[in-house]
């Protein structure tokens, strides 16, 4: 069973996607880090933060490594359990659906 794929003008079918799931796997986790380390810089200022469930949702939808990779550069969110316990979880759903995804593209 294949999936077919519409974007814009343009119609994908099985593999055609991948590069697509790629660009956007990066783009999150580019989003996830730089989100990351704004949070980090408004903790030290005292300033007003970004809440976790946007973290998180951009985890779930992608951006988990960069999530991961943020919290180690900046050390950010390494002592506080629950987040990394939420973290863990988003990133085995969404691998989940990843792998689901391949699934049906194959």
């Amino acid at each position: 069973m294949t999936v077919d794929w519409q974007i814009g003008g343009w119609q994908m079918s099985g593999w055609q996607a991948v590069p697509w799931i790629a660009a956007l796997y990066a783009a999150m986790s580019v989003a996830a880090f730089a989100a990351i380390g704004r949070d980090k810089a408004a903790a030290r200022r005292g300033e007003r933060r970004i809440a976790e469930i946007h973290l998180h949702l951009l985890s779930v939808g992608g951006g988990w490594a960069g999530t991961w990779l943020a919290c180690r550069v900046f050390r950010h969110k390494t002592q506080k359990r629950a987040f990394r316990r939420m973290f863990r979880l988003a990133a085995a759903a969404n691998c989940a659906a990843l792998a689901g995804l391949l699934y049906l593209l194959a």
